[in-house]
Formats: C-alpha cells, structure tokens, sequence
C-alpha cells in the first residue's frame, strides 16, 4: 500500500514539474518577443525620420538663426538713393559756397575804403570833434580799429601818462574832466562815454558816411 501511494506521488510531482517548466518556458518566449518588435519598430521610426521631407527642416532652422538675404536687385536700389545724396551734398555745398562768396562780395562792398575814412576822419576834424583815451585801455584800441589808419586824422587826446599808474591822468585830461575812456566830446559840449559807430559819428556831426 506504501508503495502504491509513494509511486502516484511521484507520478504527480512528476506532472507539477513538467506544467511548471512549460510555464517558465511560455513565459521566457513572451519577453524575448517584445524586445524584438521595439527593435522592429526602431528602424522604422528611422526610416520614416530618413525620409522625412526636407521642408520640415528647413522650417526649424529658419526659426532659429536669421536668415541670410538672397542677393537681388536690392542693392542697386540702394546705391541710387546714395549717388543722389551725393548730388545734392554737391547741389548744397555749392549753394553754400555761393553764399559765403555773396557774403563776403556783400562786405566787401560794404566796408569802407581807407580813402572814404581819410575823409570822414578829416570831416570829424573840421566838426572839433575829440576822442579822449588811454594806450592801455581795451575800449579805446576797439574804437580805432573802427578807422583803421584813418584814425591819425582823428583829434586824439592821450590821457594815460606813459610810466605813471593808470590812474594818473595828463593835464588836458584833468582840465577836461574825463572819467572814462573812451570819452567822445563834440562841439556843442555834449559828450559820450562810450564806443561809437561811425553811423553814430556821422548822425551827431553831419559828416558823410565812409
């Protein structure tokens, strides 16, 4: 009776093993198939990026540096606004110039000759009229050069005694009471502390403008 029960034991173990080996095995032959279709599948997701079209491509590479113009008709359109600004900086620069040398033909004209302040020095004479000043003072060196070398026509006192202070005056200049230079006195005994213009010089004396 023993043995009877240890051999159906057996044959039983015998069944659990075999099942249990053909589970492990189905189960080895499943995992092994998944690998391969991921590897399957890899080569086609290559293939497909392979043929991919170029366009895409593009677009990503477009969106991300500037792009580079093409050459075109683009720069001559650019070099004729340039030679025209270049002809009217010409245009301009003439007209300047030709307006600096109106000017200057203007004042040309305009400033008086040494012979029309020679005669309007010596009219300023004739009038008795006198310029008080100072070698030293700035005022008086400006009224001069208003006459140029004409002035040496003009009846010039020199109150500034050479070698003394500024404050030290000549006797014709204390006798006239002069306090400021330059000091102008005309005929009448009215006198002016202050630069003049020849148009000023001509109104008071009626001497005909250089």
């Amino acid at each position: 009776m023993a043995v009877v029960v240890i051999a159906v034991l057996a044959v039983v173990g015998v069944q659990v093993l075999r099942r249990a080996a053909s589970h492990q095995a189905e189960r080895s032959s499943s995992q092994e198939s998944h690998p391969a279709e991921s590897a399957a599948a890899t080569p086609v997701a290559v293939a497909a990026g392979a043929a991919s079209p170029p366009g895409a491509g593009a677009t990503l590479s477009t969106s991300l540096a500037p792009a580079v113009p093409a050459p075109s008709a683009a720069p001559s359109a650019i070099a004729a606004p340039t030679a025209a600004s270049a002809a009217g900086g010409v245009a301009r620069a003439s007209i300047g110039s030709g307006a600096m040398a109106s000017d200057a033909s203007n004042a040309a004209h305009r400033a008086p000759s040494n012979a029309s302040l020679i005669e309007f020095s010596r009219c300023l004479a004739k009038k008795q009229v006198s310029m008080y000043g100072a070698y030293w003072c700035p005022h008086c060196a400006e009224q001069k050069e208003k006459f140029g070398p004409a002035f040496k026509y003009v009846p010039y006192v020199e109150c500034a005694v050479l070698g003394q202070p500024t404050n030290v005056q000549s006797d014709a200049c204390r006798d006239m009471q002069i306090h400021r230079y330059p000091t102008w006195i005309f005929p009448d005994g009215d006198r002016v502390e202050a630069i003049q213009t020849l148009e000023q010089l001509g109104q008071r004396t009626g001497c005909k403008l250089p």
